[in-house]
C-alpha cells in the first residue's frame, strides 16, 4: 500500500487504549474505524498499544517479527521484566500493535499505587481488580514510552495519544518525569458524568453546580475520577468528542478541552490533534499537580454559570 505524504514524517505515534484488540466497547469501534486511514497516513510510525488479555487479545492479533525501529525498545522493556508482544491487528489496515503484559508489574503494584497517591493525590482501593489492572497497565505504558524515548534519543518527535481514564494513568507520571514527547488525552464521556446522567434526569441543567469530588465519593468512583482529572490536566493536548462532552469536562474535570473530534467521523480532526501535539513543544502547564488543586477549583467556579447542555454518553 502506497503511503500518503504526511507532514509529520518521522514522528512516532503511539495510540494507547484499554480496548485495543478487544472487540468490545466504543473506543474499540473508533480505533477500528480509523485504522486503515491512520496506517495510510502514518505508515510504520503508527503503533497501537493495549493490554494483553489472554482470553480475548488473540482474536484480532497476529504476532509477527518486530520492526527495526521498535526492536531495541521491546528488548529493553523485556530486560526490565515487562513483556511487550508485537504483531498486527487483524482488522482493515493491519496496524502495528504492541500488547503489554501488565501482570508483569504486579510484583510492584503496591509501589505503583503509593506513587499515584503520594505524587498525584490519587487514592486507590486495595481490593478493586479493575483499578489494580488499570494502575498496572499504566505503569507498563510508562515504561514502554520512557524506553522508546530513550532509544529514540531525540531523532524523531514522539506522540502518545491516550483514550479514556482506563489507559491514561501513565499521563501524570510521564509529565512529572519530563517525558520528552507530546501527550494527548481524549475522553469520550467522563466517568463521573456517566453516573450522574444515569441518576439525575436533569443532569444537563445541574451540570454547572455539581461538586465533582463530593459526587465521585457518593458514587464510589473517586479513584476513577481522580485518574481522569490527572490525565486531563497532565496532557499537553486534551480533547473530547463533542461540544456537549466538552462542557462536561469543563465542569467535572476542571479543564476545557482544546478541541473536539467526532467518534467515527473525526479522522481529519484527530490528525490535526496529533499535528498540534507534535508542534506544541512543552507548554508550561502544571506538572504532577494533584487533581483537587486550586486551579481545578477555580475552573469549576468559573463554569457554574455556564450554559445547560444535554448529555451524550461515549
Amino acid at each position: 500500500m502506497e503511503r500518503e505524504k504526511n507532514e509529520n514524517d518521522g514522528t512516532l505515534l503511539f495510540e494507547v487504549a484499554w480496548e485495543v484488540c478487544s472487540q468490545l466497547g466504543g473506543i474499540y469501534t473508533v480505533l477500528r474505524s480509523k485504522a486503515q486511514a491512520m496506517v495510510q497516513t502514518w505508515g510504520d510510525r503508527y503503533v497501537l498499544v493495549g493490554p494483553r488479555h489472554a482470553d480475548t487479545s488473540t482474536l484480532e492479533f497476529e504476532p509477527g517479527p518486530v520492526p527495526v525501529h521498535l526492536a531495541t525498545t521491546l528488548d529493553a522493556l523485556c530486560d526490565a521484566g515487562v513483556e511487550g508482544q508485537f504483531g498486527r491487528g487483524l482488522i482493515v489496515g493491519r496496524p502495528q500493535v504492541i500488547l503489554l503484559n501488565y501482570l508483569d508489574v504486579f510484583r510492584c503494584l503496591h509501589e505503583i499505587k503509593y506513587a499515584l497517591w503520594e505524587q498525584h493525590g490519587i487514592t486507590t482501593p486495595g481490593d478493586d481488580e479493575m483499578i489494580n489492572n488499570v494502575a498496572a497497565f499504566g505503569e507498563a505504558c510508562r515504561q514502554l514510552l520512557t524506553i522508546a524515548a530513550d532509544r529514540n534519543e531525540g531523532r524523531h518527535p514522539i506522540i502518545a495519544h491516550f483514550h479514556e481514564w482506563l489507559a491514561a494513568t501513565a499521563v501524570p507520571s510521564l509529565r512529572r518525569e519530563n517525558w520528552p514527547g507530546a501527550i494527548v488525552f481524549t475522553t469520550h464521556a467522563t466517568q463521573l458524568g456517566r453516573y450522574l446522567a444515569m441518576n439525575d434526569p436533569r443532569f444537563h441543567e445541574h451540570l454547572p453546580s455539581y461538586q465533582p469530588d463530593a459526587e465521585a465519593r457518593r458514587f464510589n468512583v473517586e479513584a476513577q475520577h481522580r485518574m481522569e482529572c490527572a490525565a486531563a490536566h497532565g496532557a499537553h493536548v486534551f480533547t473530547t468528542v463533542s461540544d456537549v462532552t466538552a462542557a462536561e469536562c469543563r465542569c467535572l474535570l476542571g479543564r476545557t478541552p482544546a478541541g473536539t473530534h467526532l467518534a467515527g467521523d473525526g479522522l481529519r480532526r484527530a490528525e490535526r490533534c496529533h499535528t498540534s501535539a507534535a508542534a506544541c513543544g512543552r507548554p508550561d502547564i502544571h506538572h504532577g499537580a494533584r487533581p483537587g488543586a486550586a486551579r481545578m477549583r477555580s475552573a469549576q467556579r468559573r463554569t457554574r454559570a455556564g450554559p445547560a447542555l444535554s448529555h451524550t454518553g461515549g
